[in-house]
Formats: C-alpha cells, sequence, structure tokens
C-alpha cells in the first residue's frame, strides 16, 4: 500500500470555515445553556472551543453578533422543516409544531439555549431585539400564510382571522418553552406541545358548536379554555 493511502483526503477551506463554525456555535450553546448569556464571554466561548481567546471577536466581531448568527441558524431550521407541497395548510401549520418537537428530540441543548436568548433579548442583549421583533414579525406572517393556504385548501376552516391567528399562535407557543427553561425537570415539554398540536388541529379544522362557545364563556375556575 503506497503511502498515505489510508489517510482522509484534505478538507477545503470551505469545509474548515464550517467546521470551526460549528464548533464555536456549539459552545457558545453549551455555555449559554449552562450559565446565560451575561456571565459567557467571547474568550469562554473561544476556549470552549478550542481555539484562541481571540478567535469569536476575530471572526464575528462580537458575542452579540456570533448570536445573531446562531439564531439564524435555528430560523432557518424552523422555517424550512416540515414544509412541503404536498402537505395542506393544517398539515404546514402542524408541523410547526413538530419542528419544535424534533428540535427537543434531536438538540434540546440548542433549543434551550436558543430560547434563553430570546428571553433574555429584551433586557440583557439589547442589540440583538430589532432582530426579534423582526423574526416574531415574520413568524407571525408566515403562520398567517400557512393559515390562508389551508383556508384556500379546504383543511383549515374560513371563519377565522389569519392575522389574529397568527398572533395567537406564536404567543400560545412562548408559555410552554417559558416553563420550560425555569422548571426542565418538572415540565414535560413534548407532551405540552404534543396536547397543543391536538387543540391547534381542533381549532383551525371546526368551528365551536353553540355549547363550546358557552363553555369558552364561562371556563370552569380550574381548567382552561379549549382552545391552543
Amino acid at each position: 500500500m503506497a503511502a498515505g493511502a489510508d489517510r482522509p483526503p484534505r478538507r477545503t477551506q470551505r469545509e474548515r470555515v464550517e467546521e470551526s463554525g460549528r464548533r464555536v456555535f456549539e459552545a457558545a450553546v453549551a455555555l449559554i445553556a449552562e450559565q446565560g448569556f451575561d456571565r459567557t464571554t467571547t474568550a469562554q466561548i473561544s476556549d470552549r472551543a478550542g481555539f484562541s481567546n481571540s478567535m469569536v471577536n476575530t471572526r464575528y466581531g462580537s458575542k452579540e453578533s456570533l448570536l445573531e448568527a446562531l439564531l439564524r441558524s435555528y430560523e432557518d431550521r424552523l422555517f424550512e422543516s416540515q414544509i412541503s407541497p404536498q402537505h395542506n395548510g393544517m398539515q404546514q401549520l402542524l408541523g410547526q409544531i413538530d419542528a419544535v418537537r424534533q428540535a427537543l428530540k434531536d438538540d434540546p441543548q440548542f433549543l434551550r439555549a436558543f430560547m434563553m436568548i430570546i428571553f433574555q433579548t429584551p433586557g440583557s442583549i439589547p442589540k440583538l431585539k430589532p432582530w426579534l421583533v423582526d423574526w416574531l414579525d415574520r413568524y407571525v406572517d408566515h403562520i398567517a400564510d400557512t393559515i390562508r393556504r389551508g383556508q384556500a385548501d379546504g383543511s383549515v376552516r374560513r371563519d377565522i382571522d389569519p392575522k389574529a391567528e397568527g398572533v395567537h399562535f406564536v404567543d400560545v407557543s412562548t408559555g410552554p418553552l417559558f416553563r420550560w427553561i425555569l422548571n426542565p425537570d418538572e415540565v414535560n415539554l413534548d407532551a405540552e406541545l404534543a396536547a397543543w398540536s391536538t387543540r391547534t388541529q381542533a381549532w383551525f379544522a371546526h368551528p365551536p358548536t353553540a355549547v363550546d362557545h358557552e363553555a369558552q364563556q364561562k371556563p370552569h375556575p380550574d381548567q382552561a379554555p379549549d382552545r391552543p
């Protein structure tokens, strides 16, 4: 066998950049999940990733810029997952919930760090506020468009306001995630997301009956209205 025949092929410059970026992201995710944004420094991120202490600042300019790149990488996963021309509007809507459940299964640490950054942005990370406001607006619009698609193909009822329901969908989604961040050992996030998916399908597929409407007007004190 010729010398060096069993050596792996040399990586390209692009592959090396992607690998180093992945290591930096993973280090940032781990540290933020462990100790929060404020206590995490660029030097710690660089060191955890196996680079010199100045690596993050040299490549990204600041911790905030690194985190924005991290957030955008998750945003891409969220919008692309479960979306297929073969799926009707309802399936695509439920796919958004499935995407969070899949992230919880595949990489709970990444999901936890992502949500920690989201919840800290208004107070501790003001430089990320423009991105967060823009992302939430676009996500609401995305959900509203999905609802309209479902109304057009008959999988979603026509008597609801897509924009208003898009806002409601995004608002409701933050509750279980916030409680999971606070009490990860006590909140069964996957079970709550599965229940949310079931309620969402029921709400968007069928208009409430008169009995349902009366029950929602007078909810039992120990039970929330049957709406996602």
